[in-house]
């Protein structure tokens, strides 16, 4: 499982100001086996993460794969991050779609991260800011995990 730091988040705020991506029409893009909806206007980078950002409004979603359900579960990344950003394990919480959610402020920004498993990988989706776009992106990654993760 990758070890999930706090330096790991400001790494992933920088990238998304350093990056130049041009704006996409409203279009589909797949990642991890999964199709996302970008609304038009905004931004699809894929590297080691996948970037999906609105520069205009300042608005980020940023996915990351943590780990396999081979070598971690739901609930274990969840809880490593919570601990490298200071987050109590009390304060993590299922959401409707059964992803575990965490929330904390980085630099200033508010960050909500869902945790969740699809087709075998454990994905992290970071939403930096208070954007409801970027929330409904990040809403709309991912299937339901299996209970208990």
């Amino acid at each position: 499982m990758k070890k999930i730091s706090a330096s790991n988040v400001a790494l992933l705020t920088m990238l998304f100001f350093l990056s130049a991506a041009r704006p996409l029409a409203a279009t589909s893009v797949n990642f991890y086996d999964l199709s996302v909806e970008i609304p038009e206007g905004w931004s699809f980078r894929q590297g080691e993460q996948v970037l999906i950002y609105n520069q205009n409004e300042s608005a980020a979603v940023i996915v990351d794969q943590a780990a396999t359900t081979r070598s971690g579960t739901v609930k274990s990344v969840a809880e490593n991050l919570a601990d490298a950003v200071g987050v109590k394990k009390n304060d993590i919480r299922r959401d409707k779609k059964g992803s575990l959610r965490l929330d904390f402020v980085q630099n200033g920004e508010p960050v909500n991260v869902r945790v969740l498993e699809s087709r075998g990988r454990i994905l992290m989706v970071y939403v930096f800011g208070k954007d409801a776009e970027a929330n409904k992106i990040a809403a709309s990654i991912g299937e339901k995990s299996a209970a208990g993760h």
